[in-house]
C-alpha cells in the first residue's frame, strides 16, 4: 500500500491542509508527532510509515485515503472513530457542510472577524 504513495499529490495536499489552518508545516509535523524533517525525508526518497500518515491524517482532520489522494471526499463525520475533533467541532463541521457556498463564505468570514479581534485584544 506504501509503494503506491504519490509524493507530489501527498506533498500539495500536506500543504494545502496547513495552510488553511494557518500554521507552518514545521509547527503541524512536530505536533502532529511525524516530526519537524517529514518533507525533507519524502524529498530523500524515505517513504512514511503507516503509522505517520495515520497521525498526520488524524492531525490534519483527514482521512488517509484523502491524504494519499485516493479519495476527494475529505471531511471526517464526527461518527468516525479515529478523528481528532472533539464533539463540538465535529457537530460544527458536519453542520458545515451542509450550508450553500454562500452561506459557508459568510460563516468564513465571521470567523475570521472573531480571529482578528481575538489577535488585537
Amino acid at each position: 500500500f506504501m509503494a503506491n504513495i504519490d509524493i507530489g499529490l501527498l506533498k500539495s495536499t500536506v500543504e494545502s491542509l496547513v495552510n488553511q489552518r494557518g500554521e507552518t508545516k514545521t509547527k503541524a509535523f512536530i505536533n502532529s508527532g511525524v516530526g519537524k524533517d517529514f518533507f525533507s525525508n519524502l524529498n530523500k526518497g524515505q517513504m512514511p510509515s503507516a503509522e505517520k500518515i495515520i497521525s498526520l491524517a488524524d492531525y490534519l482532520g483527514v482521512t488517509v485515503d484523502y491524504l494519499l489522494g485516493r479519495d476527494d471526499n475529505h471531511i471526517i463525520s464526527h461518527n468516525n472513530t479515529y478523528t481528532h475533533l472533539d464533539e463540538m467541532s465535529a457537530t460544527l463541521l458536519n453542520d458545515f457542510s451542509k450550508l450553500e457556498t454562500a452561506e459557508k463564505a459568510r460563516v468564513i468570514v465571521m470567523i475570521d472577524d472573531m480571529k482578528k479581534a481575538k489577535e488585537n485584544k
